[in-house]
């Protein structure tokens, strides 16, 4: 191990399969995903089914939920055959590998797994929110989930903060007032 490597908190186990995330080159995914299961690697890829009506045709597909990611499922010997791939790189924070944890990868599944759930709900009481509050859902397919209010437009925005992607990116989903309540404030 170098001097400049002992520094990095790597959460890759040697026996402790554990999900990380993966950048896929761009509309890559669904390739990606195909040839790491080929590879005998355990993968995830959140797709959501959409149907776009036209004129004359109807067509249905599957889009990723997160686009240019992806989720893995490995130990440290599988490492090599996820490099070998060449339409993904893991996604790092610093010099550490982002890991996530298996109830984040749960949420998602519930997520895809509901074929009414559509993220855009109305928020019904504007007043009591702040933006920045934390927040927590307490009805719907995603209770128990935790976020942040952003703001009111013509619609109230929640963002859902599953913690999987660095950035801020994460999953924005407007709901009804009476499906989230808000947590207390942290005192620092």
């Amino acid at each position: 191990m170098s001097v400049s490597s002992k520094h990095i908190i790597d959460r890759l186990d040697e026996t402790e399969a554990r999900w990380f995330v993966l950048r896929t080159a761009h509309r890559r995914e669904k390739l990606a995903a195909t040839r790491l299961r080929k590879d005998g690697i355990e993968c995830f890829l959140p797709l959501k089914k959409t149907r776009k009506e036209y004129q004359r045709k109807v067509v249905n597909r599957e889009l990723c939920l997160l686009p240019s990611y992806l989720f893995v499922k490995i130990k440290r010997p599988e490492e090599a055959t996820v490099y070998r791939n060449p339409y993904v790189n893991f996604v790092r924070v610093g010099p550490d590998r982002l890991d996530v944890a298996e109830r984040e990868i749960e949420i998602l599944r519930r997520i895809i797994g509901l074929k009414t759930f559509d993220l855009e709900w109305e928020i019904e009481d504007k007043q009591q929110w702040q933006k920045g509050q934390a927040v927590e859902l307490v009805g719907g397919p995603l209770t128990g989930t935790k976020g942040t209010y952003l703001e009111s437009q013509n619609k109230g925005n929640l963002l859902i903060s599953l913690g999987l992607l660095p950035l801020g990116k994460g999953l924005r989903a407007t709901v009804p007032s009476e499906w989230i309540r808000p947590l207390p404030q942290v005192a620092s």
